[in-house]
């Protein structure tokens, strides 16, 4: 592999560790770290260890099964995309867990501001248009939040496509 290509490599890893942490860590940065420190160790050290082979077969479905075996250079990007499909796997569970309880807790929030654990019903508010009032915010946030994603499942893809792994 030539130098520019070996630098090349190394910086879309390197791209591919940031957004595994920020995926794994929107939430609470802990997990994103964690996430990260792990890929480095297994994209630059154990590349070509069980345990990456593993990672790789598990989280990428379609791909070339002689990429694993013919060309070990990739395998530390493969190890960097895995580990990235993951972070977006545990960052979507986390996230899916913390926007529940903000729905209820904004629900819980619009009554309390409403009145209408003081007055009932006559505050003019109820607990189904609170909570309805709260999913709509909370809609609103992940249509914002969801671009970035999007974004970077573009990247993965355009990375799959030049390594020949997957077609689009």
């Amino acid at each position: 592999m030539s130098y520019i290509k070996n630098v090349l490599k190394y910086i879309v890893i390197g791209i591919n560790i940031m957004l595994t942490m920020f995926f794994a860590g929107s939430y609470y940065a802990g997990v994103g770290i964690i996430m990260g420190v792990i890929s480095i160790i297994m994209s630059c050290f154990l590349k070509e260890n069980k345990v990456a082979y593993c990672i790789i077969k598990s989280q990428i479905k379609k791909y070339d099964l002689n990429i694993l075996s013919d060309r070990k250079e990739h395998n530390s990007l493969l190890v960097s995309i895995a580990f990235l499909i993951m972070a977006v796997k545990i960052g979507a569970a986390i996230a899916m867990i913390v926007e529940g309880a903000a729905i209820i807790l904004l629900a819980f929030c619009i009554l309390l501001v409403s009145g209408w654990l003081l007055m009932g019903s006559s505050s003019g508010m109820s607990v189904g248009s609170a909570y309805n009032i709260s999913r709509v915010v909370m809609k609103i946030y992940l249509l914002c939040n969801s671009l970035i994603e999007k974004l970077a499942l573009l990247i993965v893809k355009i990375e799959f496509l030049l390594l020949k792994i997957e077609k689009i």
